[in-house]
């Protein structure tokens, strides 16, 4: 398994929606369709990577299997306003 520190970005000229699908089953941090340009590429790159320094504190406690330690890092990330507000509860609700 790959840290979830790690940028996980799938690129495909698939459109249908059983592969689309599919792919979400993988859990990306995002996916692009082509044809994309480099400032779509670039966007997507940037987001996912603010996100990754986001959650930092949490994802290294659950890259250590400290789940205790990650559900406080998280709930700490809740009190916070902006970004990434419903991955802050899905990620407490798997706790």
């Amino acid at each position: 398994m790959i840290s979830l520190s790690t940028v996980f970005m799938v690129i495909t000229a698939e459109r249908a929606y059983h592969n689309v699908v599919s792919l979400a089953e993988l859990a990306p941090d995002d996916y692009l369709i082509k044809p994309f340009t480099a400032d779509q590429l670039h966007a997507r790159l940037v987001r996912a990577i603010y996100k990754k320094q986001f959650f930092a504190k949490v994802f290294g406690h659950l890259d250590n299997g400290a789940f205790a330690d990650a559900l406080v890092a998280c709930e700490l990330l809740i009190g916070r306003t902006r970004p990434f507000f419903t991955t802050r509860y899905a990620s407490r609700a798997k706790f």
